[in-house]
């Protein structure tokens, strides 16, 4: 393992650092910060670009490490005085702006600040406790939690875990060129929820809320088992269901049934909708 130390600009109120790395189609970048937004664009060439902007009082009690290896690159990004006083944090702006490869792998860990990653083909697992999680469209399984901000995804081909515990979470899957879409679970536990399915779906997915509204907007043609319930609201659906349905309650089969689709709400209503013409979803 190597440590480079980057070159940085020092103003009165600010620093910058900035470096390039050689990087693999299909490697990863991996960054874990006490704090920090971070923003991630790709491009096209073998290489990863950082740029960290370190701005506040207490600029000089953080250091960002960079940790490259066989076309991998880790960041990290941590408090050094330990004498600081506990609001260091507030005294603190940070921004990781990274371009990436296009197709490249992404781990985030950041213990304030919000996360944007643009379209891209790759695993992606995101974690902030204290921002929101933005992602554009993404091939390939996706993993995001927040403790306290929204959830908003693009087209996902994969596998997608979403979890926030104080906001609303918005996905759309799958795209176009995609067949099949993994498994899905989207849950919060203070905000409403809404999934636009685009196709077929090959597994089952849940989408639980337990304190908002439940939102699913589904292809005409899709086959899946429904259960849908909620504690505190209506359950209404544009589809023919053959089962049992109640005010609270929906359950039966779709176009003969399929993957299960579970939605579920202590505190709002559930819309079930069905797409006009699934092409203008793309």
């Amino acid at each position: 393992v190597i440590v480079i130390s980057a070159t940085f600009t020092l103003s009165i109120h600010a620093k910058t650092l900035q470096d390039t790395f050689a990087a693999s189609s299909g490697g990863g970048l991996q960054i874990k910060t006490d704090v920090g937004k971070i923003n991630v664009i790709t491009h096209d060439n073998p290489s990863v670009l950082v740029n960290v902007e370190i701005e506040g009082q207490n600029k000089d009690d953080f250091s960002v490490e960079f940790i490259p290896k066989n076309g991998n690159l880790q960041i990290i990004g941590e408090r050094t005085n330990s004498n600081s006083n506990w609001g260091w944090k507030k005294q603190l702006r940070i921004s990781f702006n990274i371009t990436v490869p296009s197709k490249y792998n992404i781990q985030l860990n950041t213990s304030g600040g919000s996360v944007n990653i643009t379209d891209l083909t790759g695993n992606i697992d995101a974690y902030t406790s204290g921002g929101s999680i933005g992602l554009g469209n993404i091939v390939g399984n996706v993993q995001a939690k927040t403790s306290g901000g929204t959830i908003k995804v693009g087209n996902v081909a994969g596998n997608v875990l979403l979890y926030t515990s104080g906001g609303s979470i918005e996905a759309t899957l799958p795209p176009q060129i995609q067949v099949n879409l993994g498994e899905l679970s989207a849950r919060t536990s203070g905000g409403s929820i809404k999934a636009t399915f685009a196709q077929q779906i090959n597994r089952n997915a849940e989408l639980k809320t337990s304190g908002g509204s439940i939102e699913a907007t589904l292809p005409p043609q899709i086959q899946v088992n429904l259960k849908a319930s909620t504690s505190g609201g209506r359950v209404s659906s544009d589809f023919l269901v053959n089962g049992e349905i109640s005010k609270r309650k929906v359950e039966g089969e779709i176009n003969g049934g399929g993957p299960k689709l579970i939605l579920h709400t202590s505190g709002g209503n559930i819309k079930i909708i069905k797409s006009n013409n699934i092409n203008n979803l793309m």
